[in-house]
């Protein structure tokens, strides 16, 4: 393999690749980073050009890293093995712009000030199966079952902006593409917009850079329905919050449906402009929360059918009283279970289920404690209890409080509200905060996320 070609951007990054090695390791660097190069780094946009697609996902899954070595809003890619070896590849999520096609798409970054004709109205691509149907409601999810239903039926009249927030995992994006199957079945005249947060920003980003900004305003700001998954991505991206900004006024004023999900309440966005923290919560803000034990049933139940899977009541209650935080985690117990079932050649029964979710089943033996999470903690810290639920804001206390908040979260089932009171009367958005940037540093520190499992392991001996 070539060496990338030395640019007067060759040294920064050399520099950085020196950096990541202490926390990324020697052979994730050296095999992958070093191959790549900065191709241009300008207005928080910063560009590598990647030798494959490989590259691109190895270093794409430390994005925030290199954001933040670089103090850089943006990051893609020039992926050289690709067809189209100049054609700018930004990092996609898990869905892509609906009732605007790709060709139009790539259109509107490419042509500069050339408007790209609207396409006929077609159904957005999205999962089959993430419909109303087959979303399970329980007490966990209900208003914003509810609520979704309403702005399906009567979209821009009953509740505008519909802000969805909750942990990864709960069903929030289910719940939006729900509201895009429905709107298109009942009114497929509709022109509905379907993205990531992290889409819209690529395609500003592209917008600008092509020249063609006013294609880009007219695409978004002509929606009837624009619905927009993780907006809490919009954190600290300034020029793109001041575009969003102008698009939702554009919108509401003209009485279209504006969708939102967030991690996070609109309040608790680090980095959000008041202005847009004032937008989306002039409507209506639903929190979807973690599911109970009997909705864990159901969801269990629901997914097993789906599958066509025959699982007898017990077992399934079994799955679900070793409790979960999202789906996605009961749907990875199922899948387990499935797979030693197949295995094995055996029905799933009770033992069978026991033997496959022998870990999930140790974690859940015992109950852990508050009290547990605070005696590893101050050991290792050397810092007394009192200090941690002090108004006391030094580091060598933050940092351990954090943590205790973080292993709390996740290890009990204390609400945000309880955690904040436990810690000298701290109000849920100081939790939930606190949450966020041990979680992120835990998925960028390798070093940091293996203290963690360290604490949890201790923490379960106990």
């Amino acid at each position: 393999m070539q060496p990338p070609k030395q640019t007067p951007l060759t040294e920064p990054w050399s520099q950085a690749c020196e950096a990541f090695r202490s926390q990324l390791g020697v052979s994730l660097v050296d095999g992958f980073f070093k191959s790549a190069s900065i191709s241009n780094f300008q207005e928080g946009l910063l560009e590598l050009q990647v030798p494959s697609a490989l590259h691109q996902s190895r270093i794409a899954g430390h994005e925030d890293l290199i954001l933040r070595h670089f103090q850089a809003e943006q990051l893609s890619f020039i992926v050289l093995d690709q067809d189209l070896r100049q054609r700018r590849s930004p990092m996609p999520k898990q869905t892509i712009l609906s009732s605007v096609n790709q060709s139009a798409a790539r259109a509107l970054a490419q042509a500069p000030g050339a408007a790209v004709s609207n396409p006929l109205p077609q159904a957005p691509t999205l999962r089959p199966n993430y419909n109303f149907e087959h979303f399970v409601v329980g007490p966990c999810n209900q208003m914003a079952h509810a609520a979704a239903n309403a702005v399906a039926d009567h979209p821009a009249i009953s509740f505008n902006p519909l802000f969805l927030h909750g942990n990864t995992g709960v069903g929030k994006t289910h719940l939006i593409q729900a509201i895009a199957h429905h709107l298109h079945k009942k009114q497929p005249e509709l022109k509905i917009l379907f993205l990531s947060c992290e889409q819209f920003t690529n395609h500003y980003i592209e917008a600008i850079r092509g020249g063609n900004i006013d294609a880009f305003r007219e695409r978004y700001r002509s929606a009837d329905v624009l619905i927009v998954d993780d907006i809490h991505k919009l954190s600290n991206k300034e020029k793109t919050q001041e575009e969003f900004f102008n698009t939702f006024n554009a919108l509401h004023l003209a009485q279209k449906q504006v969708v939102l999900t967030s991690d996070d309440r609109p309040e608790e966005i680090e980095g959000l402009q008041a202005q847009l923290i004032s937008r989306f919560s002039w409507g209506l803000v639903s929190e979807i929360d973690t599911p109970g034990t009997e909705t864990r049933q159901a969801i269990l139940q629901r997914k097993a059918e789906e599958k066509g899977i025959h699982i007898k009541p017990d077992v399934l209650s079994f799955m679900a009283d070793l409790g979960a935080n999202s789906v996605r985690e009961l749907e990875g117990r199922l899948t387990k279970v499935q797979m030693h079932a197949v295995i094995e050649r055996r029905p799933i029964d009770l033992a069978l289920a026991r033997i496959a979710l022998r870990d999930d089943l140790r974690r859940t033996n015992r109950p852990i404690r508050m009290e547990d999470i605070i005696q590893v903690i101050t050991e290792h810290y050397k810092v007394p209890l009192s200090d941690l639920q002090s108004k006391g804001r030094k580091a060598s206390l933050m940092l351990p409080r954090q943590i205790c908040m973080f292993l709390s979260r996740h290890m009990t089932s204390m609400s945000l509200v309880e955690i904040g009171h436990y810690f000298g009367g701290r109000d849920h958005s100081t939790v939930s905060n606190a949450l966020k940037k041990i979680n992120k540093r835990r998925q960028i520190e390798t070093e940091f996320a293996q203290l963690l499992s360290d604490f949890d392991r201790l923490i379960r001996l106990i």
